[in-house]
């Protein structure tokens, strides 16, 4: 009984988070070093599962974000990492900044995400192959859309590159300045 009511409460926490996207106080922004930020991201990971983490690189730059929900949506996009890898896979974290766009990614060894579902998964309760002992409820990632969209950016499956077709690699796209998104946000 206790299980099912921690899985409950993740569930209620999800959708009030998903409520609070909506919100216009939803994300209180500063200047944060991407840099610094992406650095710390895999000893956060860690505890998510035992894979072999790596900081693909970090960005030299500042951004204009929420550090709390930005971190909140690469742990989130790691921690389906380690749902579709097993023990010993390799997790890449790591960002870069080109011109006015900054970009975090989540690169793993595990199987590649189909191209018909690539949309699907992002959606709210949308979900891909589920593991056995998965006990989500398809929102994670539908949290990462939300909290890209308020920053004024998006969250996508990148397409492996032809030498690597293993993998999924998700890309959170976020301007490097403030974007004002009109309240209410769709």
């Amino acid at each position: 009984m206790l299980d099912e009511v921690d899985r409950m409460s993740r569930l209620v926490g999800d959708l009030i988070v998903l409520a609070k996207t909506r919100r216009p106080d939803f994300p209180a922004t500063a200047h944060v070093d991407l840099g610094q930020l992406t650095a710390a991201l895999p000893a956060k990971a860690r505890v998510l599962g035992d894979r072999d983490w790596v900081l693909d690189a970090a960005a030299d730059g500042t951004v204009v974000v929420d550090e709390q929900r930005i971190t909140r949506a690469v742990l989130q996009l790691t921690d389906n990492a380690v749902k579709h890898t097993e023990q010993g896979d390799t997790i890449a974290i790591g960002s870069a900044i080109s011109g006015s766009t900054a970009t975090l990614w989540v690169h793993d060894t595990g199987p590649a995400v189909p191209a018909e579902i690539r949309e699907l998964i992002f959606e709210r309760f949308g979900r891909g192959t589920v593991r056995p002992g998965d006990e989500g409820f398809g929102l994670g990632l539908s949290i990462v859309r939300a909290i890209a969209e308020a920053h004024g950016g998006t969250v996508s499956v990148a397409e492996n590159p032809h030498d690597q077709p293993e993998g999924a690699r998700f890309e959170l796209t976020l301007p490097t300045e403030e974007v004002t998104t009109p309240w209410p946000r769709s």
